[in-house]
């Protein structure tokens, strides 16, 4: 919010989401995302989060970090109309890590 109030009327803003945050993506799922698990910051702050997560809690706390990004472009876009908020998605990036835990035909797809 610092940044905003000197950022030129019709200034575009982009954030960096991921596909990951939707349970219903093909390649997150083969790839063992459950989405998300951010409920609001009262329940982060008390430990609270959905149920149903990955196996690998770095999964889910990814998904949940480009889940609360969509959700600050939301809001940012809401509470200052004089500037353009978007949230790019860059689509799956090979050779990032994601899917180091997975089978071998996965890993060798995302190579």
């Amino acid at each position: 919010m610092t940044l905003v109030p000197h950022l030129p009327d019709g200034a575009n803003v982009v954030f960096v989401a991921s596909g990951v945050a939707d349970p219903a993506r093909k390649l997150a799922k083969a790839i063992s995302f459950r989405s998300g698990r951010y409920i609001s910051v009262e329940a982060s702050a008390r430990g609270d989060w959905r149920p149903g997560g990955s196996k690998h809690s770095a999964y889910d706390a990814y998904a949940t970090s480009k889940q609360s990004i969509l959700a600050a472009a939301m809001e940012f876009a809401r509470e200052t109309s004089r500037l353009r908020f978007n949230a790019l998605e860059p689509g799956f990036t090979p050779n990032a890590g994601l899917a180091r835990d997975t089978n071998a035909f996965l890993r060798f797809l995302a190579n």
